[in-house]
């Protein structure tokens, strides 16, 4: 998958600003898929480029003139091409490659690492439960997209507690070679 392709997905949600996407991002997607505002705003001008979104110039009293790009029917043929792709499991994770080092960096130095990603994953599921508490109360009467970022939110604290159970196994089994 590349950032086009989420790019696509959330217009075709609806139509949207170069900010409303970029505000996507900071609010909902950046949990699951990171790009910088200049690389969406790269994207975006490629995609129009390749014919994929169109846009329409909105003036505004107080901003400089905003664009609110659609999907065009080539983009939505680009969607459906995609989401018929089968997906492949990634497995790139930097945590995993670490364990490689411990003959070189020592078990203690691996359990503090494990301790400081144990704390990392501990906030960012504080953070997923407490979305889910403000945002996510009456899931069945919401709209359709909002159902999906919820599902993609179960899927980050499911996740992230798959993580610490993990984390608290690999502590336990390294920590037996310390000594």
């Amino acid at each position: 998958m590349a950032l086009k392709h989420v790019i696509l997905a959330v217009l075709g949600a609806e139509p949207s600003s170069g900010y409303d996407i970029v505000r996507a991002f900071d609010q909902s997607l950046g949990f699951f898929w990171t790009a910088s505002h200049q690389q969406i705003y790269r994207d975006l001008k490629g995609l129009a480029d390749l014919g994929l979104v169109a846009f329409e110039r909105l003036e505004q009293d107080s901003r400089p003139d905003k664009k609110l790009y659609r999907l065009t029917q080539a983009g939505r043929a680009e969607l459906h091409d995609w989401f018929e792709a089968p997906i492949a499991p990634r497995v790139n994770n930097d945590l995993l490659v670490k364990l490689l080092a411990i003959d070189t960096v020592g078990a203690t130095a691996m359990r503090g690492m494990l301790a400081g990603e144990r704390t990392a994953r501990e906030q960012r599921l504080a953070t997923f439960r407490a979305l889910e508490a403000e945002h996510f109360r009456d899931v069945a009467s919401m709209p359709v997209a909002e159902r999906m970022i919820y599902l993609a939110l179960r899927r980050g604290i499911l996740g992230e507690e798959d993580w610490l159970r993990w984390i608290a196994e690999a502590d336990i089994l390294i920590g037996g070679l310390e000594g």
